[in-house]
């Protein structure tokens, strides 16, 4: 799956909490060597968590999300 995403952080601290949503293709191959199967799809994410910075641009995320894939 290919799924970009968007997040959005809140606080000015260090430590600061962010919400995240994501949606993209992807591809799914099955079946056996003369026969098989492509089927596309389509991923989506909705996240939540925390983000600790250990630097300007730099930091350890905790992250409690859904995900799923349709096609």
């Amino acid at each position: 799956m290919l799924l970009p995403f968007v997040r959005l952080y809140f606080g000015k601290s260090n430590v600061k909490s962010f919400v995240q949503a994501g949606v993209g293709p992807g591809w799914e191959k099955w079946g056996y060597s003369n026969n098989k199967e492509t089927e596309n799809l389509v991923g989506y994410e909705f996240d939540g968590g925390l983000a600790v910075f250990i630097s300007p641009n730099i930091s350890l995320d905790f992250i409690l999300g859904y995900g799923s894939a349709t096609a």
